[in-house]
């Protein structure tokens, strides 16, 4: 496989005056060219802080250790002069807050030309055919209207296809999605995977895609990465994850999502429970208190990654007597 992105045991920690927070434990794998990987998980269990951390962008009270190879450079040792020249160009990031992420005093088109100018060196006449040509991609209606806008003027989901937009601009090697179509109405949010497709296919850019929506991994993503509690609990292709999840926190998300197959009065079924504190985070397996098939042994002992085929890994003891 031509990896362009792979991490290896990577690890973040923030200092608090609680104690360290465990956001992320010892993560590692490889993304390789045109491949689309899905990242799902709850509301903390390290999904965002992966690739902050991978980034250069963590808060000033974070740390990471272990390795985040781009194309074989290791980002966590670059400083940030060497970032700024991948950052934006060569590997992009589309944020989950868009309202935060766009200069409020600068317009719109400004913004999107400040991308190609800086990274690429475009006149500004060839930067405005290339803002047009992603702009129209993704459906934003009255361009030259919405170039001279400032964001405060935009919707929350019309905020996130500029994000999209000046994402894509640049053509990335790598594509990071966080949400990216939280704020979107599902005919924008078809359009948007449809791109996504297209960008994959037409030009080989690997796509990390984070999201809580099943749906989405289904319809878009090679392989999926299940994280709890700031640690992998289950990889593989994601055909194989769906019809058949090992995991029982994997098994419980798929139980939540609706399916076509089902009867329309089917009750969904919740996860019991809460996720963990990640400032105390049990001996065991963090999933423990609240897996209704928990053995003695997962209470007091953190269970490891195992092979079970090609492509495929799970953390969970029961595996052992299956």
């Amino acid at each position: 496989m031509d990896s362009v992105f792979t991490l290896d045991n990577l690890t973040v920690r923030f200092a608090t005056k609680e104690g360290a927070v465990a956001a992320v434990s010892d993560l590692s794998f490889a993304l390789g060219r045109g491949e689309c990987l899905g990242i799902v998980g709850e509301s903390g269990s390290g999904k965002s802080q992966t690739f902050l951390a991978s980034m250069g962008l963590l808060a000033p009270n974070g740390h990471a250790t272990g390795r985040a190879l781009f194309q074989g450079q290791d980002l966590l040792k670059l400083d940030r002069e060497a970032l700024n020249k991948i950052r934006g160009n060569r590997m992009a990031m589309i944020f989950q807050d868009s309202g935060t992420s766009l200069t409020p005093h600068m317009k719109v088109g400004n913004q999107l030309m400040e991308v190609l100018t800086t990274h690429k060196g475009l006149s500004a006449e060839a930067a405005k055919k290339r803002i047009l040509e992603v702009m129209e991609a993704i459906r934003i209606p009255e361009i030259d209207k919405r170039l001279n806008q400032y964001p405060h003027e935009f919707s929350g989901g019309m905020r996130q296809r500029v994000m999209i937009a000046m994402a894509l601009l640049c053509e990335p090697d790598l594509l990071i999605a966080d949400e990216p179509t939280t704020a979107l109405d599902v005919t924008v949010q078809a359009q948007i995977l449809q791109l996504f497709k297209a960008l994959k296919q037409h030009t080989r850019s690997a796509i990390v895609l984070i999201t809580h929506d099943l749906g989405v991994v289904a319809g878009l993503c090679d392989r999926v990465i299940v994280m709890y509690g700031g640690r992998v609990v289950e990889e593989g292709p994601v055909a194989d994850i769906f019809a058949n999840p090992k995991h029982p926190y994997t098994q419980g998300l798929l139980k939540c999502m609706p399916r076509l197959d089902q009867d329309l009065d089917a009750e969904l079924e919740a996860i019991p429970g809460q996720p963990p504190n990640l400032q105390k985070l049990p001996p065991g397996c963090a999933f423990a208190e609240r897996c209704t098939h928990a053995l003695p042994r997962c209470a007091a002992e953190r269970p490891g990654l195992r092979d079970l085929g090609p492509g495929r890994r799970a953390a969970c003891h029961l595996l052992e007597a299956a």
